[in-house]
């Protein structure tokens, strides 16, 4: 079986911050821990808002929070579980990015990526997880090269032309895509647009006629403007919910995902606009439908190959003694670099014996 446990830190990211981007060394320490307190196969994912554990038996939730440092009374509220053809299709969603807070987002591949690549390292994880993430990331990497996921919803973009034609001078805090796509038609239509950068040395990114302003200057810009729209990509607020008071008398609308002002921060979101985002609700079920295809396929591997096979177990021979040594490798003086060499060359000449052995038999 295939067990998931995970949290959802979506509404309130500051709770992850500090779990945020480990490197590699961080990843294997974490995932080393998981695999001994599960006592199974196991593999630990870290994206921009989530993190999770997929392991070959079921295990407590709490497995995964007190190895993260996590209070369990704080993050109960943010668990989810799921297993076998559940969280396989959870995991190829989460590659293609598009159950992440910003709609699309490419950088998932590369943290799904990160923690096979972490787990092989140690010999924690299995023949069939490390299947299920290669068939994860080349179906993300699929789905991000083949569709246009960044498309801004029409109806989106119409609601807030309406919303905005009684205001002359309004500020967007962003300048990314969506960002310059709502600048450009609000400047179209003859309004008076200034737009945030964080490097305003970068001002030609922005459309013909906006007016940059530094980021960090944002707060000095809200008094200057009648209307404020943030649509930032960014992962934390650009208006917390001591801002509150910025606000009186203005208009604002939070069009980000996540959300860029403090939920107590009065704003119309995007809901608020148009109800569902239809565009992200077509594709989502598109690619759903797409990666239920991928778990039937994992499901035929998985009877054909997954166990018995001499490859296989040849692999996982090379993983048990990868992990059994792992005490000998960090005793080793080596760099990094040099010890993950050593560790891949011990993994590669033990499935090689193996396979060598069975073929004589």
């Amino acid at each position: 079986m295939i067990c998931l446990r995970g949290l959802d830190f979506t509404t309130a990211p500051h709770m992850f911050r500090e779990l945020m981007n480990p490197d590699a060394g961080e990843l294997e320490r974490l995932v080393r821990r998981i695999r001994t307190l599960t006592g199974a196969p196991s593999l630990l994912i870290l994206t921009c808002d989530r993190a999770e554990v997929y392991a070959e038996s079921d295990f407590s939730p709490e497995i995964l929070e007190r190895t993260l440092g996590l209070n369990s009374l704080t993050v109960k509220g943010f668990r989810y579980s799921m297993t076998d053809d559940d969280a396989l299709l959870h995991l190829f969603m989460l590659s293609s990015g598009v159950i992440s807070p910003r709609f699309g987002e490419d950088s998932i591949i590369a943290q799904v990526r990160a923690g096979g690549d972490a787990s092989r390292s140690v010999g924690a994880t299995s023949p069939r997880l490390e299947k299920a993430v290669n068939m994860a990331v080349a179906f993300g990497k699929r789905i991000q090269s083949g569709r246009s996921l960044r498309v801004m919803d029409g109806n989106l973009l119409s609601a807030v032309m309406e919303y905005s034609e009684p205001y002359g001078d309004i500020l967007i805090v962003g300048s990314g895509e969506h960002a310059r796509k709502i600048g450009e038609e609000l400047i179209g239509r003859g309004h008076r647009v200034s737009m945030t950068l964080r490097d305003v040395t970068k001002e030609f990114l922005l459309p013909v006629g906006a007016t940059a302003v530094p980021y960090d200057e944002r707060r000095e810009a809200v008094k200057r403007h009648s209307l404020i729209i943030s649509a930032s990509s960014g992962l934390y607020y650009t208006f917390d919910e001591s801002d509150g008071p910025l606000f009186e008398g203005k208009a604002l609308l939070d069009l980000a995902r996540p959300l860029d002002v403090h939920p107590a921060v009065p704003a119309l979101r995007i809901e608020d606009l148009i109800g569902e985002n239809e565009t992200e609700k077509r594709l989502r079920d598109e690619i759903r439908t797409l990666a239920s295809a991928e778990v039937a396929e994992y499901g035929a591997w998985l009877e054909r190959e997954g166990s018995g096979s001499v490859a296989v177990a040849a692999e996982e021979l090379s993983l048990e003694v990868t992990r059994r040594l792992q005490s000998v490798y960090d005793g080793l003086e080596l760099s990094d670099e040099n010890r993950k060499g050593l560790r891949d060359a011990v993994q590669e000449t033990v499935r090689k014996a193996f396979i060598g052995q069975a073929r004589k038999q």
